[in-house]
């Protein structure tokens, strides 16, 4: 996952993320289909990363969605890609990655998972939600920098991780 990104969960799971800790649950079995999203956070969501971080969604002592709710930054249910899914995001990231996975392999004290990316979509403040991008407009989209998005640097600066 990274420091600067969270995957969104599939009907109301929270149990999304691209890395776990050995012996956790396997990715996907919650929902089926093995499908989430992968939100790139922006810069004035970095206070939500240490919620979002070092836990996993699978962790009952923990409600990630709350938490981020008692900061002001409410999950919103939208549509995938390809409409068949609903994922719970947060709105208003830099960017936003459906994944399918792939396989799930040894990355030493954590899994790491093998995905496909099948959709890429950025948020609209007018509809609320995430308009999914054709594959000929997603190479149209704007760069990301440190103004735009966030990045693990960043919060290495800020004394956040």
């Amino acid at each position: 996952m990274g420091e600067a990104g969270v995957l969104g969960a599939v009907d109301g799971s929270a149990g999304w993320r691209a890395k776990r800790r050995p012996g956790e649950s396997s990715f996907g079995t919650a929902t089926g289909g093995g499908m989430g999203i992968l939100q790139l956070m922006a810069p004035d969501q970095a206070k939500l990363v240490p919620l979002l971080g070092k836990t996993t969604g699978w962790d009952v002592q923990s409600n990630k969605r709350e938490e981020c709710a008692s900061l002001g930054n409410d999950w919103v249910s939208v549509a995938g890609s390809e409409k068949q899914m609903q994922f719970d995001v947060l709105p208003n990231c830099a960017s936003y990655l459906q994944v399918k996975l792939k396989r799930v392999t040894d990355g030493g004290d954590h899994d790491v998972a093998i995905c496909e990316v099948v959709g890429t979509g950025v948020w609209d403040d007018n509809k609320q939600t995430v308009l999914w991008l054709e594959e000929s407009d997603a190479g149209g989209q704007s760069a990301l920098d440190p103004s735009t998005a966030l990045y693990s640097g960043q919060l290495r600066d800020e004394g956040i991780i």
